[in-house]
């Protein structure tokens, strides 16, 4: 009789919000050209046959990839729309507001409009004020506190604020 065999996987989630790109307008074009000529220095000038084209342009290839790779620096760009505390409520009430909003635009009539949009920001300050405490409250380690500090410290309003 035959043993059911466990099969063990692991999914890997893509997290869609970081995107890792390269700017080339942040480009090191001095030491690209450098990176560039270094790399076509050994290539051979005389092309005899198929076999040398193929090795030239190999070698090209390589040339331009690895100095694009050096001196175009990854740049990561995140998603700010995957935020911690937005959830269905807010953009279900987001999505009233706009549709109120379409319609006191063409009926001319913004009662509505006017409630629904002081209700939806009130509901947006408080889950934002909710997902702040928990933040604070997570805050075990003294790296972590710090962090907090110093990015407080540089808001010159907070420091207005706390200011003696």
């Amino acid at each position: 009789m035959l043993r059911p065999q466990i099969i063990r996987f692991t999914v890997r989630v893509i997290d869609h919000s970081v995107q890792i790109y390269r700017n080339p307008r942040r480009a090191d074009w001095e030491s690209f050209r450098t990176s560039l000529s270094g790399g076509l220095r050994g290539m051979t000038d005389k092309i005899n046959n198929f076999i040398d084209l193929e090795i030239a342009t190999d070698q090209f290839q390589k040339s331009i990839t690895f100095a694009y790779n050096e001196n175009y620096p990854l740049t990561m760009r995140r998603n700010n729309r995957n935020t911690s505390w937005w959830n269905q409520g807010l953009a279900m009430k987001r999505r009233n507001v706009r549709k109120l909003f379409n319609e006191a635009k063409k009926s001319g009539d913004w009662t509505d409009y006017k409630k629904t949009i002081t209700d939806y920001n009130k509901a947006l300050r408080q889950v934002k004020r909710e997902s702040w405490r928990r933040h604070c409250e997570e805050i075990e380690m003294v790296p972590e506190c710090a962090r907090l500090h110093r990015i407080l410290s540089k808001d010159e309003q907070c420091y207005l604020l706390n200011s003696p």
